[in-house]
């Protein structure tokens, strides 16, 4: 499990690790305003559901903590690769499984991140920066106010794959932060075509030959930035939640309360069909530690470590 979504998990579990601290506020250059109005716009604009690739991994937190699961609870793979556990009434749950409620409840939850003083700092530091930069002398504020606009539109709701698997504003990805840090080239050469295309109807000065790479590069940086922010935001919202207490853990408790509901209601059924999800795992091995030939280290059913990753089992 990553590191990003190890954190979720522990901290909905209950072990309180991850962000902390007060957040000083950064004060907005006086040319800037127009970019930091039209990126924070932006963000209060974003769907409903931009959270929800988050729910598996936050719904894995909440079970951990109902069933009291451990590294060593045992763990059942169905035939069609779905995981289960046993809860102590022998109803088998699926780990990770969420309804359409509960991705609600999770974005609810999550919403005010977008909102957050360190969202909103990392706002204003950035286009304090971009106010004084020489792409800011190559436009008008306001052709600079619309490409981040546009950037920030293309990253958020885009449905091309290279684009949502470059960018940290895609929260499936806030667990590879380090990796786009890192390949910051590969990202732009995997969208560079598709941002270009999208510049070239709503900004066609941004789109030229001479300014594309500038304005991938603008686009990036924002991206990084802000991504990052919205990470780090995410993991201090979970926390502040998991400690708190009364009508402010509210968001939570409502989560818990439907994955509680939701996971009794979905066992009972297939507990009570004549062949169900879980006939396929009665017999199903459980997971094992396996150290993989390239030496990874892998948690899979014991025939894939032995027969696919060519590995050994190693004790606990």
């Amino acid at each position: 499990m990553s590191k990003f979504r190890s954190a979720l998990f522990a901290l909905v579990a209950g072990s309180l690790a991850g962000c902390q601290g007060n957040v000083q506020s950064v004060n907005p250059a006086p040319n800037a305003a127009p970019l930091i109005n039209v990126i924070q716009s932006g963000l209060s604009q974003l769907p409903d559901s931009y959270f929800t690739p988050l729910t598996s991994e936050l719904v894995k937190g909440v079970q951990a903590s109902l069933y009291n699961l451990k590294p060593t609870s045992k763990v059942f793979f169905a035939a069609n690769g779905k995981r289960y556990i046993k809860t102590e009434g022998d109803l088998m749950v699926e780990i990770g499984r969420y309804s359409e409620e509960q991705a609600e409840a999770v974005n609810a939850m999550l919403r005010p991140v977008l909102t957050s003083s360190l969202v909103t700092n990392a706002v204003i530091a950035f286009s304090n920066e971009q106010a004084s930069s020489e792409l800011y002398t190559s436009f008008e504020q306001r052709q600079l106010a619309t490409l981040a606009d546009v950037c920030l539109s293309t990253f958020t709701s885009s449905n091309n794959l290279s684009v949502r698997a470059n960018t940290l504003l895609s929260p499936e990805n806030f667990n590879r932060h380090t990796e786009l840090k890192a390949n910051q080239t590969a990202s732009a050469n995997a969208i560079q075509s598709h941002l270009a295309s999208a510049l070239s109807s709503q900004l066609p000065a941004a789109a030229t030959k001479e300014n594309i790479k500038s304005s991938t590069e603008f686009c990036l940086s924002m991206d990084l930035e802000l991504g990052d922010a919205i990470r780090k935001a995410t993991q201090m919202q979970v926390k502040k939640l998991a400690r708190s207490s009364g009508s402010e853990r509210a968001p939570l408790e409502r989560l818990i309360a439907l994955t509680k509901l939701s996971d009794k209601e979905v066992a009972e059924r297939a507990a009570k069909k004549p062949r169900s999800a879980t006939s396929d795992i009665s017999n199903a091995p459980s997971l094992v530690r396996c150290k993989a030939e390239n030496g990874d280290l892998r948690i899979v059913a014991e025939k894939t470590c032995t027969n696919l990753l060519r590995g050994t089992v190693v004790s606990p």
